[in-house]
């Protein structure tokens, strides 16, 4: 073979791998993009579930405040005056989204008072 058609086989080569590596950069880029917009719709229709229910509500629920985690999901964050009320927000996130989310979406509520039996959020949890 001649040089010419060597240099001619390495260059085709070296473009051959440069489109292969730059498919495959592109497809990884285009899958992470794509799941970062469905965290974020998933969080935004979960937003607007709980910003609706806390509207309904809102001489109850003035301390607390709708977030959105990284994780893709909405979180609570704030407190409430009685436990009536953090009970009834409990129960409204579980309809919603179920026990276990519910839970996680609420961890940062916290109550600012006792209940009339004594016991605060931390212990009414476990």
């Amino acid at each position: 073979m001649s040089s010419q058609r060597l240099i001619y086989i390495g260059v085709s080569l070296a473009v051959f791998l440069l489109i292969l590596i730059t498919a495959a950069t592109s497809w990884l880029a285009g899958t992470l993009i794509g799941e970062s917009s469905t965290y974020h719709r998933i969080a935004a229709r979960q937003m607007a579930t709980i910003e609706s229910f806390l509207d309904q509500h809102s001489e109850k629920y003035t301390k607390v405040t709708v977030h959105e985690a990284s994780s893709g999901h909405a979180y609570l964050m704030g407190s409430v005056d009685a436990v009536a009320d953090f009970d009834l927000l409990r129960t409204e996130m579980e309809r919603a989204f179920g026990a276990e989310l519910a839970q996680e979406m609420m961890r940062l509520v916290d109550v600012g008072a006792e209940s009339s039996d004594g016991r605060n959020q931390a212990e009414r949890r476990e």
